[in-house]
């Protein structure tokens, strides 16, 4: 039988691309399972076990594509047919590849909520990468293309050789592959560790096993009961125009350790450390997320982000959110957002845009403006925001206002603007570097970049408080400043953030000047999500029933005593955590792995004490099993439909 009339002659070429894939699979194996830990026996099975999974995987390939020709006949055997299969090979090898690096990088596979993300920031995520990865990006697609170029011409050279296989000895060779791999893994831990957690294909099937751990019960309609907060009700408050007004500064990125008032250098921020002299400073504020999509839209709606099983891109929200605004519109307020970021990363706009909003101005909004990096989704610099900001503020001088800046200096690669003071030496980037990953010995370097970047927000803030003092404003506003989230240096094994819940990535910033209010520290910790209620409180207006912080922080008997705070990751991993009375534990989604700190003895959590503290990690399991429960089971549910907000967190 000729090569046209049995596809399975293709068999070698399916081969190659199982090659390859061992290929990724062995790099791993040699770079992951180091060989003075590791016997050289557990090694071998880990090696025999790569190379049944490839033979599963090119088998089943193989059978898939012979079967579809046999059904399509002729119409399916053409060279375009090859070059789509050829096609897709290189793509899944692609994606492997990248899931491998992504894995190097920060510990976890690609996910399928990676390739939405990606997709839909694709441009901006090319223009940065082409900043700092562009040898590894052109590699990369040279290699896949080739990889595709000669798949297609082994498939279309395969086509004129007669098939020496037949489909139930390659089902054979499938299952027995099957069978050994099943009895390596049963019988070999450092092969259940490999499958589970180094392989993009089995990383993927553990990492269902470990998201079961917190789920929200099937979904139930009205009259069953489900988790939920105040009822839904009319927002009605008094508009006043004697309230005062309220500006609110974002900075990305900043962590609590890195600023003046915890370990960065002192006077590195005059203009902050003047008005922290006048305010009522967090010194334990807590970020909800890691990331910015996440974090910013916390703090802005005091919504928890952990809302389903993935991430949240806001394309499709139909659960009730009220932003900082929406209430504030409702008292009268004029409202406007000034950002230097692109509000559509990671669809945020969507969010952001509410009905409270009566300005909304971003990095887009200013072609013509000088921007950070290339292309029209870069960000621009805080002049920018800060100018309309300005231009605004007579507009709305007849009623109270609620002003956002948000402030992006200090995103990775933390940047200012060539005329800006650059004290910290050195600065200069002369090596490969991305958000993903740097050498760590160049950390001290970033650092000095961040800190210069720091400075550099700094004196922004500055001129915003003497805009305030010329505009006669100063006295009769409420300005707070907070940090998203924080940002690591490599003190946890990975740069930038986004990739665990440890205190550098979750300590953040914040402070309040309140007109009439004596300057006070605050030492409880207090979360981010308590920001948007308490500032309803300190402006004289009623609770919302939809923020889920709490409104007591600023009041002097505030205490954090058995209060839980709840933290969670959604973007290059998942991550999950509580913290409380001083101990906090984590359970990473992706690797299963659950760990437990004690704060007040191991501030710089070096010690992970879930082994030797069992019952203590066992309580805080619970206790984050209950808040993920509540959260999932109410918009799994759409508590909203039977007329209730979310429940409130403790």
């Amino acid at each position: 039988m000729t090569g046209e009339r049995a596809p399975l002659g293709q068999v070698p070429a399916f081969a190659v691309a199982g090659l390859l894939q061992a290929t990724l699979l062995f790099h791993l194996l040699l770079t992951e399972v180091p060989a003075r830990v590791v016997p050289l026996s557990q090694r071998l099975a880990v090696a025999a076990a790569i190379l049944c999974l490839v033979a599963v995987e090119v088998a089943l390939a193989a059978w898939l594509s012979a079967a579809l020709e046999a059904i399509g006949g002729h119409r399916l055997r053409g060279p375009w047919v090859d070059l789509a299969k050829a096609a897709g090979l290189a793509a899944l090898l692609g994606l492997s590849a990248a899931s491998v690096v992504k894995y190097r990088t920060t510990g976890v596979h690609l996910k399928r909520s990676d390739l939405w993300f990606g997709w839909h920031n694709r441009r901006q995520i090319l223009q940065e990468a082409l900043g700092g990865e562009t040898r590894a990006l052109v590699l990369f697609a040279l290699a896949t293309a080739l990889a595709g170029g000669l798949l297609f011409a082994l498939l279309r050279r395969l086509r004129r050789r007669p098939a020496r296989i037949r489909a139930p000895l390659l089902m054979a060779a499938a299952l027995a592959a099957a069978l050994a791999g099943t009895v390596l893994y049963r019988t070999s831990p450092t092969v259940q560790r490999f499958a589970s957690q180094l392989t993009p294909e089995g990383h993927w099937l553990a990492r269902r096993s470990h998201a079961g751990r917190f789920h929200a019960p099937p979904t139930t309609r009205a009259g069953t009961e489900i988790p939920a907060g105040a009822p839904i009700a009319p927002y009605a408050p008094t508009a006043e125009s004697t309230r005062p007004n309220l500006l609110l500064i974002m900075l990305e990125s900043v962590p609590w350790k890195r600023t003046s008032f915890g370990e960065g250098p002192a006077g590195l921020t005059p203009h902050l450390e003047r008005l922290a002299a006048e305010s009522v400073l967090f010194r334990r504020a807590y970020t909800t997320s890691g990331h910015s999509d996440y974090a910013q839209m916390a703090v802005l709606s005091s919504l928890h982000p952990r809302k389903y099983e993935g991430h949240d891109y806001y394309a499709r929200i139909d659960y009730p959110r009220t932003l900082l605004w929406d209430a504030l519109a409702a008292a009268g307020y004029a409202t406007g957002l000034f950002s230097s970021q692109n509000e559509r990363w990671g669809n945020m706009l969507a969010y952001l845009d509410t009905p409270g909003l009566d300005l909304l101005r971003h990095s887009l909004d200013w072609p013509a403006a000088r921007h950070r990096g290339r292309g029209p989704e870069s960000k621009v610099y805080e002049e920018t925001p800060v100018a309309a900001w300005k231009s605004w503020l007579p507009t709305v001088r007849q009623r109270p206002w609620l002003a956002y800046l948000n402030f992006q200096a200090n995103h990775f690669p933390y940047e200012a603007p060539p005329e800006a003071p650059r004290p910290f030496v050195p600065w200069r980037i002369d090596f490969p570097a991305s958000f993903f990953s740097y050498p760590p010995e160049k950390a001290p370097l970033f650092i000095n970049r961040f800190n210069n970047a720091l400075a550099y927000s700094d004196v922004w803030i500055g001129r915003v408080r003497a805009e305030l003092e010329r505009a006669g404003e100063w006295e009769n506003t409420v300005l707070v400043v907070v940090s998203d989230h924080g940002e690591a240096f490599y003190e946890h094994g990975h740069p930038t953030h986004g990739t665990a819940l440890h205190e550098e990535q979750v300590r953040s910033l914040m402070l309040a000047r309140l007109p009439g209010g004596g300057p006070r520290e605050v030492d409880q910790p207090v979360g981010l999500l308590d920001l948007a209620p308490t500032l309803l409180d300190a402006l004289g207006l009623p609770p919302h029933g939809n923020f889920q912080g709490r409104g007591d922080v600023l009041d002097p008997a505030y205490t954090a005593a058995g209060r839980p705070l709840f933290f969670t990751i959604q973007g290059m991993t998942s991550e999950d955590a509580v913290m409380r009375d001083g101990w906090k534990y984590l359970f990473n989604l992706d690797s299963g792995q659950a760990r437990l700190y004690d704060l007040n003895t191991d501030p710089g959590e070096t010690t992970d004490l879930s082994a030797t503290e069992p019952q203590r990690a066992a309580e805080l399991d619970a206790v984050l099993r209950s808040f993920l429960s509540s959260q999932l089971a109410y918009y799994a549910n759409r508590g909203w439909e039977q007329g209730y907000y979310p429940p409130a967190l403790p």
